[in-house]
């Protein structure tokens, strides 16, 4: 008859706690070993590392009286990585100096055309920030909830074409703004869809006409969203249905370098 094994005394192995217990002492073991390297770390590297965070940061401009390019406007036009300027604080001067005589001469230039033409009063000359920027009124260039450009409108336009290619490298956006009357069409859904084609009639008489360079143009429509009056009486809502034209000088457009 076979005899049966007999069972071992101690069990088969170290309790199941040693593992746990063993786990927490070699996670200790480690993390002191770190404590003590970092204490060994040369404490100028330490603060070259934190000097290169600092870097950019400290090299971003500030301009008095100069709105245009802020943080804001940056991320507003697309940009995805904050640029890296290399250029010194007088570097900077400069280049705004240099950015606002651009812009002081196209404003002289059309507030004389405008005057010649008496025009003053249907097209305002302004300069805001990096921009000059030119409002048309309700009515000159369009008639009212429509989208083509009227004829007395190609004059005003091939002047400032003219003007706008005697100043190489700037920049052009186009903008068109309606009231707050809702407007619904065969052609136009709403006021988006009717400022939108009114700032690209504008925008194609540019390129198509007077062979301006796309790369430096744009259009955009706001609808009823962007007003300068309140929308409560005829003639507020008059001053709201505009287009602007906004250009800024090659200076402005070079002045951040970007790099890789």
């Amino acid at each position: 008859m076979a005899r049966k094994p007999q069972k071992q005394e101690g069990g088969g192995g170290a309790p199941e706690w040693m593992t746990t217990y063993s786990d927490l002492v070699t996670l200790l073991l480690c993390f002191f070993v770190m404590l003590y390297a970092g204490s060994n770390v040369d404490s100028g590297k330490v603060q070259a590392i934190s000097n290169s965070f600092r870097g950019p940061s400290q090299s971003m401009p500030t301009l008095s009286n100069h709105t245009g390019m802020g943080v804001n406007n940056l991320i507003g036009n697309g940009i995805s990585q904050m640029p890296i300027l290399t250029m010194n604080s007088q570097e900077m001067k400069e280049t705004h100096e240099k950015g606002q005589a651009e812009l002081d001469k196209l404003a002289t230039d059309f507030k004389t055309y405008f005057a010649d033409k008496n025009l003053n009063d249907s097209i305002k000359v302004e300069q805001e920030g990096t921009y000059v920027v030119l409002n048309f009124e309700d009515g000159i260039l369009f008639d009212k909830g429509k989208a083509d450009l009227k004829d007395s409108a190609i004059q005003i336009l091939d002047m400032i074409g003219n003007e706008i290619l005697n100043h190489p490298g700037v920049e052009t956006k186009i903008e068109g703004h309606t009231d707050s009357d809702p407007i619904s069409t065969a052609q136009f859904k709403d006021n988006m869809a009717l400022s939108q084609a009114r700032a690209a009639e504008v925008w194609r008489y540019f390129i198509n006409i007077k062979a301006m360079d796309p790369a430096t143009m744009s259009a955009e429509g706001f609808g009823e969203y962007r007003p300068v009056a309140a929308n409560d009486n005829e003639e507020n809502k008059s001053k709201n249905r505009r287009v602007e034209i906004k250009i800024t000088s090659s200076a402005y457009v070079n002045f951040v370098t970007y790099t890789d």
